[in-house]
C-alpha cells in the first residue's frame, strides 16, 4: 500500500501516534481495508443473515413473527374462503363457519385420503376451530361433512 501511495505522490502518514486512541487506529485499519478492496460490513451466511465472529447468528429471532391476529378462513357458501392461504412456521390459522344451518369440519388430507394432522369435528355456524402449524410443507384439507364440494384447501407454510 505504502507503494501505492508514493506512486500517487501522496505522503506516508504512518501509524498514528501512540496516545492517539483507538477510535483513530480504528478508522485507519477501516481506511486500510478500503484501500485494499476488503469489505468491512459484517460477515453474511448464505441466506445473507449477520454472523458474529464466531459463526453463530446475530439477533436470530427465537419465534415466528405472526401477525398480530390468526390468519383466517371463512367457510362459507359451501366454500372456504380463501381457499389457499400461506403461513409462517409457528403462525395459527383460524377457521370459522359462517354458513347459516351448515354443519361443516376441517380435516387435513383429501376425502380419498385424510391424514390425521389436524381434525376440527363438527362445526356449527360461529363455532371456530384454531390450529397451529409446527412444520414447513404443504397441508391439503376438506370438510368430510361435503367432501364433494369443500375439499382441496391448502394451507403452505413457510
Amino acid at each position: 500500500m505504502l507503494a501505492l501511495l508514493a506512486l500517487a505522490g501522496c505522503p506516508d502518514l504512518g501509524d498514528p501516534p501512540a496516545d492517539a486512541g483507538s477510535d483513530a487506529r480504528a478508522a485507519d485499519a477501516s481506511l486500510d481495508a478500503a484501500a485494499v478492496g476488503v469489505d468491512a460490513a459484517p460477515d453474511l451466511d448464505a441466506q445473507g443473515d449477520a454472523r458474529s465472529e464466531d459463526g453463530s447468528p446475530d439477533a436470530m429471532p427465537d419465534s415466528p413473527v405472526c401477525p398480530d391476529e390468526p390468519v383466517s378462513v371463512e367457510m362459507s357458501y359451501m366454500r372456504f374462503v380463501p381457499g389457499d392461504v400461506t403461513v409462517q412456521v409457528g403462525c395459527p390459522v383460524l377457521w370459522t363457519n359462517r354458513d347459516g344451518t351448515n354443519a361443516h369440519d376441517v380435516t387435513s388430507g383429501t376425502p380419498e385420503l385424510p391424514t390425521d394432522t389436524f381434525s376440527s369435528g363438527d362445526l356449527r355456524n360461529g363455532d371456530t376451530f384454531t390450529h397451529t402449524f409446527e412444520t414447513a410443507g404443504s397441508f391439503v384439507y376438506h370438510c368430510a361433512i361435503h367432501p364433494d364440494v369443500m375439499r382441496d384447501a391448502t394451507i403452505t407454510v413457510e
